[in-house]
C-alpha cells in the first residue's frame, strides 16, 4: 500500500516520499481558493489525485473519503480531492452526490504534472500524498483498492504518523 520510491506510471514519475511538495492555488467547488500552505496550516495535508468525477471507483473512494475527513481532521490531516475536472463540474457533483470534501479543480494538470499522476495520454493515475507542515511528500500510496485505500491511509497515519 505505501510507496517510498518513485512509481512509473509509463509516461509520468509520482513523487516520492521525503521530496519536497509542489506548491499550489486551485479553486474548490465553491471556487474559493485553496494553497496548499493553508492545508499544512494545521498540520499535515492528504491530498487524493484522480482523473474525473463520476467514474465509478473514484466516486467510491471520494464517498469514502467524504465519509473520513472529519476523523483525518481530528489527527490533523486535511483532505481534500484534486482532478482534471473544471469548478463547474466538481460544484454540480458535489451537489449530487452530498460530498462536503473540497474538490479542487486542476482543468490544465498543472498540480497533477507537479506530483506525477499525470499520463500523457490525458488521464490521471489515482494517487495519495501525505504532506508535512515542512511541505515534505512523507506518504505516497498509489495502490488504489477502491473498498479500502482510504480506510487503509486512515489506519496508516494513525498508527506510523500520530502521536
Amino acid at each position: 500500500m505505501e510507496i517510498d520510491i518513485a512509481t512509473d506510471f509509463g509516461e509520468q514519475r509520482v513523487k516520492s516520499a521525503g521530496t519536497k511538495a509542489p506548491n499550489f492555488t486551485l479553486p474548490d467547488q465553491h471556487d474559493d481558493v485553496v494553497t496548499l500552505q493553508q492545508l499544512i496550516s494545521n498540520g499535515m495535508a492528504l491530498l487524493f489525485l484522480y482523473s474525473r468525477d463520476g467514474d465509478p471507483g473514484v466516486s467510491e473512494e471520494l464517498a469514502t473519503l467524504n465519509e473520513y475527513q472529519e476523523r483525518f481532521e481530528k489527527l490533523g490531516i486535511t483532505p481534500v480531492a484534486i482532478s482534471q475536472d473544471d469548478v463547474a463540474t466538481h460544484k454540480k457533483y458535489t451537489s449530487e452526490n452530498n460530498i462536503t470534501l473540497p474538490l479542487l479543480a486542476d482543468p490544465e494538470n498543472e498540480v497533477s504534472e507537479a506530483y506525477g499522476t499525470h499520463y500523457d495520454s490525458g488521464v490521471n493515475a489515482r494517487v495519495s500524498f501525505i504532506i508535512s507542515r515542512e511541505l515534505e511528500i512523507v506518504r505516497v500510496y498509489t495502490d488504489q483498492r477502491v473498498r479500502s485505500h482510504i480506510k487503509e491511509i486512515y489506519t496508516n497515519v494513525k498508527e506510523t504518523l500520530v502521536d
